[in-house]
Parts: C-alpha cells; structure tokens; sequence
C-alpha cells in the first residue's frame, strides 16, 4: 500500500555510506497483485518488474501458501486456486474457475454451523424464490440474523478480565473471526449503507430484547448505539491511547463496574477506554476491501454490487477490477462466501487495474 511519494521519502532516508564492514539490505515483502496504493504509483509491482530483468538475483517468491489450508482430500485450497485463476484470467483464454454458474458451489445459510462443499461458495436464495440471486437488504438480514446477532450473544455471555492470559486469546480469536467486506465505501452498495442497515437491525432486535435478557446491555452516546459486541474500527489516529487508524475493538461490559467499554488489544495486552473518549470511529461490521487489505480473517463474506446506472459506469469501472477482488478472497483463510450479483463479478474479472510508476532502477 505504499505509493510512490512515501516510498521515495523511505530511499531517500536510506544512509548512502552505511558503516564500514557493515552491509546493507533494503527489503521488501508483499503481493504485487492486490491493490496498489490510494494514491499515485504501483511501487512494489514495479519493484518487481525492473529487478526481474536484472541478471542478479534480487527477487524471491513464495511458490506455496501456508496460511489456506484446504478442508477436504485436495492439499490446495479452493481460495488459493481461484486466487491463481482470477490472476491467469485473459479475454482469449477464459477461466472457467472465475465463471459463476451453475456449477459453482453455493449455500443458502452462512451461520456458524453450516456446512460448507467447498473453501469458496455462492451465497443463493431459498428454492422457493423466483430469484437465485440475493438483494443487498436480504443479504443483510441474513448476516444480521445468522452471524452478528448470535456473535454478539455468545459475546454477552462472557466473563471478562482483560488480564487472562485465556481471555485475551479468545478476545483475539473473535476479532479475526468474520469480516463482510464490499468494494465501495459510498452510495447503495457501500460500506456505510451496509453498515446503517445493519445498524437499523440491531436497535430494533437488540432494544426490544433488553428486557427480556439482563445480561444484555446497550445504550445511545451523542447519537450513537452501542451494545454488547458491537465491533469498533478507529479512523483516526489517537498516539495518547495508542489507538490507530485501522484499529478494531469490541465493546464489552466490564463486570466490576457495569460500564460498557471499547476493548482493544495493543501490544500483546487488553485495554478499555470510556466510549466518550475514543478518537474517531465507527462500527466495523463491514469493511471496505481496501481498508481489510492486510488483514486475515478466519471467514469473509464479501458483497459484489449490480451493476449501477450510467452516469456511475466510470467510477464503478474504476474501483471494480480484478486486483480488488483477489486481495478480497485473500483475506479469509478458511472461508469465502461470495454474494450478490454473478455478473458483475465476471464484469470485475475482466477488468485489470494498470498504473505506471515510472521509476528506473
């Protein structure tokens, strides 16, 4: 994610007579495939590039994953060989790995006991419905209801103590548990209308609850809802508290006090900081896939939008493309579960992100 003006600060802070006797290296380690940078340059793919024309040998690659594992007789899992497959996709030789049809593997449920055919499926509607094809609301209901609502009551049966060794593990486990992750940031199919809807869901489930269930705790904060669970990205920087822009914490009630409390981990430790006091932030339910990009999640579900109207067709062209949707199955480790529209992800697959840095080395 480095781009060009960052990377040359880092060359240009690099010592030009380094100590004597002493050698020197200048490493760098990352997929050339995913994303690049939000702003200008595809530094490391260009890396890449110049040193593999040099007859030394600069560049090394990883041939085999050790992060996949597959969960059948195959020793290569299915999001390792769709990941190659989107990469080797070309107009003359068209991959049908990449193709959603009828012989994809798909599930109608996505709870954490279903049981999945394969590392990556199609999320699809009850065979009852005219339609095998999920809008974005009922995709939401369903995450709502069969993933995030039950996380967040097994989340509230807890006991909390921030200093257990135990907890602190279990604490970890959760945040790296689930992931929806979607292309865009903004409009219909972006992450903050998501996240509202699924926001419109929890207060109207989890308020009328919170009678019925006194373990259950939530509250409204300038405006905001918090609850149980409820999962906290930080978008701004805060180096008083150590909490960064990227960061994702979980709201929990802290038993001692009954004070609901974000909880993150920072360096290897638990830390509760007063929900009036956190920098800013917002709920981490679902995620961008640029902002996920250096992230592993043990599950993702990432949302592919229809295709919008024509005054949107440029912009829509320019963030849908082939590197965003590999860097988005490459989070999960575990599982895929791709849904919504099958031909805009085709429309994605097709579609190749170029940039020039220009730089020579």
């Amino acid at each position: 994610m480095a781009d060009l003006n960052l990377m040359l600060s880092l060359w240009n802070a690099i010592p030009q007579n380094p100590k004597k006797g002493i050698p020197f290296r200048f490493i760098l380690i990352g997929d050339p495939h995913q994303l690049p940078s939000v702003e200008k340059g595809a530094v490391l793919s260009d890396f890449l590039s110049a040193l593999e024309s040099k007859k030394a040998d600069f560049v090394s690659r990883l041939e085999e994953s050790n992060r996949q594992k597959s969960k059948g007789k195959a020793n290569v899992s299915k999001i390792v060989v769709l990941a190659e497959e989107i990469l080797r996709y070309s107009p003359e030789n068209l991959n049908l790995g990449t193709k959603i049809d009828d012989s994809f593997p798909k599930t109608k449920t996505i709870g954490e006991n279903s049981k999945y055919e394969s590392e990556v499926v199609w999320l699809q509607n009850s065979a009852n419905k005219v339609s095998d094809r999920l809008s974005r609301d009922e995709v939401v209901e369903k995450l709502w209801t069969e993933i995030f609502h039950p996380r967040i009551s097994e989340i509230g049966t807890w006991k909390i103590d921030l200093n257990d060794p135990d907890f602190v593990l279990k604490f970890q486990e959760e945040l790296k548990r689930f992931r929806c992750l979607t292309v865009f940031r903004n409009g219909y199919w972006g992450v903050e209308a998501i996240q509202t809807k699924i926001m419109n869901l929890a207060a109207q489930d989890l308020f009328h609850r919170k009678g019925q269930n006194p373990d259950f705790f939530a509250k409204r904060l300038s405006k905001r809802l918090y609850f149980i669970g409820l999962p906290i990205l930080i978008t701004q920087n805060d180096k008083n508290r150590k909490l960064f822009n990227g960061d994702i914490g979980i709201v929990l009630r802290m038993e001692s006090t009954g004070e609901l409390r974000a909880v993150f981990p920072i360096e290897g430790k638990l830390f509760s900081f007063a929900l009036d006091t956190l920098p800013k932030h917002e709920p981490a339910f679902v995620m961008s896939i640029h902002k996920s990009q250096g992230s592993e999640y043990d599950t993702i579900l990432m949302y592919i939008p229809d295709h919008p109207e024509s005054r949107e067709e440029e912009r829509f062209h320019r963030l849908l493309n082939r590197q965003i949707l590999y860097t988005g199955i490459t989070r999960a480790k575990n599982q895929v579960i791709l849904a919504g529209n099958p031909k805009t992800w085709e429309i994605g697959i097709a579609n190749s992100q170029k940039r020039d840095t220009g730089f020579k080395i």
